[in-house]
């Protein structure tokens, strides 16, 4: 009989991830052996996902209410929820309703009327993953708009055939096995997982190394990046990385490129690929817009894009695509002014949308012009060091019995505890003028029509705070009731 850990009062708080965390410690993740039982893995895990972000979204996020403004604090239309429901009604219940007379009883049978079943596919992640998928396009389009004045380089880092299961015998599809003849007996997701990690080793010692000889040259120029891992059609990583560079930087990264292929033997060399992108064709962004957005003609291309998306939410734990950060803001603050002039100032966001600014580079602007200023909110909380706990297991699970190293671990959580300061952005408050906005938009030269024709008036019952910590309401509710508020039936 397997022993019962004594959960001790030591552990009552504990969150229920850290609790599943521990009791797994001795499960070895289930990797994925082959090309088809990794495709039906990711495939498989991408549904469950979007299920469960939709049940979540449902039941916590979807009834929220503001309680300033009086209204739900998600437009619940835009998303269509029910589409991805096949509803049913329950004639027991029915029946039971026909003969009910008591007012509580007929509530709570009506409740229990209509059944909702999800239909299994993925919209509701689906577009979870475009909104992404154009943030971090918004990002790349600012950074190109930063570095218009430099040189845009491209490199390409590709390993060997022993970081790989399969090769290419034909030209297929991203997702598509067939055509691959397979050259190793290893597991293809730790060599997936292999791959990310050499390739992410490789780039840090290249770019230290970069940036060593800009620092020597007397380069103070922001180097800016974009880094974007991405499969081969055999699911094995390779890394692109885009670079803006000056004068300076162009001469000392063809210097550290020539650096990095000297480690490499003839047939490695081979692989790699280093190119000026010459802006007169296109910017910089189309090159690494592929597998942001769904930007093609073919069903195929579609269908790549999509399986990118699946391939990056299940190797979620690795960082496929990171950049250099803004140059005088943050991605939350962006969110805010992005929240504040959607609720506010709709068509000025349109007309900035359709211009040919990139819109952070204008949101930035408002920040850097005093129109917008933001509260943080400073507290200490509590965490657990989950890498010291995995040590902690490993170093005794040879000589100790499963369940005495988890009791260990319960028993002695302080030792693992971690505090920290948590900075939390709980206010924003718009401190500008409708001419200082107007003022911001002829700066950049964006004009529409609507914009000349209508003097814009601000709601003045928003103007001073759109968010503030503490102003939602929120009633947990179980799924089908949920559904049926969010339809409209209540």
């Amino acid at each position: 009989m397997k022993p019962i850990i004594n959960y001790s009062t030591q552990t009552i708080g504990i969150s229920y991830s850290l609790r599943k965390y521990i009791n797994e410690l001795n499960l070895e993740p289930n990797k994925a052996e082959t090309f088809a039982h990794l495709v039906d893995t990711i495939h498989t895990t991408y549904a469950q996902k979007s299920h469960n972000s939709e049940a979540y979204f449902l039941t916590h996020i979807a009834n929220a209410f503001n309680h300033k403004s009086q209204n739900f604090l998600v437009k619940n239309n835009r998303h269509m929820l029910t589409d991805n429901y096949q509803s049913s009604i329950n004639k027991k219940i029915l029946f039971a309703l026909a003969k009910e007379s008591d007012e509580n009883k007929i509530i709570e049978l009506s409740n229990q009327l209509e059944t909702h079943v999800h239909k299994g596919n993925t919209n509701f992640i689906e577009r979870l993953d475009s909104n992404y998928a154009y943030k971090k396009l918004a990002k790349v389009k600012y950074l190109d708009y930063k570095n218009s004045h430099k040189t845009p380089v491209m490199i390409t880092m590709t390993l060997d055939r022993s970081f790989r299961k399969y090769i290419k015998t034909k030209e297929i599809k991203l997702g598509n096995g067939e055509g691959l003849l397979q050259i190793s007996d290893e597991n293809l997701e730790e060599l997936i997982e292999k791959s990310y990690n050499t390739l992410n080793a490789s780039f840090r010692e290249l770019y230290r190394f970069f940036k060593l000889k800009n620092q020597r040259s007397g380069d103070k120029d922001k180097l800016d990046y974009i880094v974007m891992f991405e499969p081969h059609k055999s699911l094995t990583l390779h890394l692109h990385v885009l670079f803006y560079c000056n004068a300076i930087q162009l001469n000392n990264l063809h210097e550290t490129w020539e650096h990095y292929l000297e480690s490499l033997t003839p047939i490695q060399q081979k692989a790699q690929n280093y190119k000026i992108i010459d802006t007169q064709r296109g910017k910089a962004s189309t090159y690494l817009s592929k597998y942001l957005i769904k930007s093609f003609n073919d069903n195929e291309a579609i269908e790549e894009a999509s399986f990118f998306n699946k391939f990056r939410r299940y190797f979620s734990k690795y960082k496929l695509f990171r950049t250099s950060n803004f140059y005088h803001t943050t991605q939350n603050k962006i969110d805010k002014m992005y929240q504040y002039l959607k609720e506010n100032y709709a068509d000025i966001l349109l007309a900035i949308k359709y211009s040919t600014i990139p819109i952070y580079e204008v949101l930035e602007k408002m920040e850097m012009e005093g129109l917008f200023t933001f509260e943080i909110n400073k507290e200490e909380v509590v965490s657990f060091d989950r890498k010291a706990i995995k040590e902690f297991y490993e170093a005794y699970k040879n000589t100790l019995l499963d369940t005495d190293i988890k009791q260990e671990i319960y028993n002695n959580l302080d030792f693992f505890q971690k505090k920290a300061m948590r900075y939390t952005m709980c206010q924003a408050t718009f401190q500008g003028s409708d001419q200082k906005l107007f003022d911001i938009l002829h700066f950049y030269e964006i004009t529409s029509n609507h914009l000349l024709e209508v003097e814009i008036e601000m709601n003045m019952e928003y103007k001073d705070r759109f968010y503030y910590h503490g102003m939602y309401e929120i009633e947990e509710m179980d799924l089908n009731k949920a559904i049926s508020v969010i339809s409209g039936e209540f």
